[in-house]
């Protein structure tokens, strides 16, 4: 029976010959290099494919506006809090007194210099 496979079994190496152990331990031997070559390609090909880094540098930066009044008069570069704080304005509109106007510097990601971003009111 030997050098006969199982007959309906999935059997890769057939014992043959005085050297069927020198046989069986080379297939062996090319079968765990050739699924190692598969198994370090596949690593390969899915590491190269790494997810895109965002950058979120200006996100949690805090930005310094140009406070100016109605009337152009430049007042400070503060923060939008910090100019809350201090003024007593606040953003609502509806029954208020234009105060001040907050506009941006121009840093990278920011609109361009000039634009206006925020008007507080005063309320009586």
């Amino acid at each position: 029976m030997s050098g006969v496979g199982i007959r309906g079994s999935l059997c890769i190496f057939k014992m043959t010959g005085p050297y069927s152990f020198i046989t069986k331990l080379y297939q062996m031997k090319r079968i765990k290099a050739l699924l190692t070559l598969v198994l370090l390609a596949g690593v390969m090909l899915f590491s190269s494919f790494s997810p895109k880094q965002e950058q979120h540098a200006n996100a949690a930066a805090i930005r310094n506006l140009a406070w100016y009044t109605p009337s152009g008069e430049f007042v400070a570069w503060s923060t939008l809090a910090n100019a809350l704080f201090v003024s007593g304005d606040d953003l609502d509109p509806t029954g208020g007194t234009l105060d001040l106007l907050g506009y941006t510097e121009g840093d990278p990601g920011e609109p361009p210099s000039g634009t206006l971003v925020y008007e507080l009111y005063s309320h009586p």
